[in-house]
């Protein structure tokens, strides 16, 4: 080989060994953080307790099971950022906890078709307790005023505390279940009072005959609509107590549900 040729191929391979170099540096400047690509690592190895979180609350409401699993994910994101072993805690125990309290601000933030400002809720829940601790005392109930005195603010703001709940407590008769417990038909009736504004004074025509309408049912009819639709008590749940298969108390129900419509489409009862 000439001089020349060695010169010619000892220059090639520096310009080479040069370029793979370049090229290596590049890589390393796109490549994630050493922190997040750990935390992305224990964000994968905990992925099923953000499904596990989801697939439970999703028992609890109405969303859509995606929704949860999406936030409750992002829960566990956070929890493993900012998760420090030296505490003693396991990472399981504090992504589980993250995962459950990012789908509760979910629910209670964004999830609700009728949105309640937290001030109005913190109001509202430190009233009741106000209530509640005077009825354990045995001491005679506040009145509006007395309460409204005793949370440092207005009647007219209470009042405005009290509707805004009010609001969330309406649900559609064809909702999706959830799961909480629930007592007979008889101690269920007065339930259907929650359909009635604490404000409303004059007669709520369609609450008068919905009230009508399910006292044609059945006794049995009765305490199927309101285990489900009033007391949230799950299909799943119902149909164990009632010793019934769930599909077909799943078809009583929206039966049920359609002779109501039906009976309110008619022109006279």
């Amino acid at each position: 080989m000439s001089i020349e040729s060695q010169v010619m191929a000892q220059t090639s391979c520096k310009t080479l060994r040069r370029k793979r170099a370049e090229c290596s540096g590049n890589q390393r400047s796109f490549s994630l953080p050493k922190s997040i690509q750990k935390r992305n690592e224990a964000v994968v190895e905990h992925l099923g307790l953000a499904h596990l979180a989801a697939t439970r609350q999703a028992t609890r409401g109405g969303e859509e099971l995606d929704d949860l699993i999406q936030e409750a994910r992002l829960g566990l994101i956070m929890a493993m950022e900012n998760f420090d072993a030296n505490l003693g805690f396991k990472a399981s125990s504090y992504a589980m906890a993250r995962a459950n309290g990012q789908i509760l601000h979910f629910r209670r933030d964004r999830s609700q078709i009728v949105r309640v400002p937290w001030r109005l809720r913190d109001l509202y829940t430190r009233g009741m307790r106000l209530k509640q601790k005077q009825q354990n005392d045995g001491l005679k109930p506040f009145t509006e005023e007395q309460l409204a005195a005793q949370l440092n603010v207005s009647s007219d703001r209470w009042h405005q505390a009290a509707e805004a709940i009010w609001q969330t407590h309406l649900v559609s008769l064809d909702a999706k279940e959830s799961s909480t417990g629930g007592n007979h038909v008889e101690k269920r009736v007065p339930l259907l009072e929650r359909l009635k504004s604490p404000k409303q004074k004059e007669p709520d025509l369609q609450y008068q005959w919905l009230k009508k309408a399910i006292q044609r049912l059945t006794s049995h009819q009765q305490h199927l609509l309101y285990a489900h639709y009033i007391d949230d008590i799950s299909l799943r749940q119902l149909a164990k107590r009632e010793k019934m298969k769930e599909n077909k108390l799943r078809r009583v129900l929206q039966g049920l549900i359609k002779q109501l419509q039906l009976w309110s489409t008619k022109k006279s009862d």
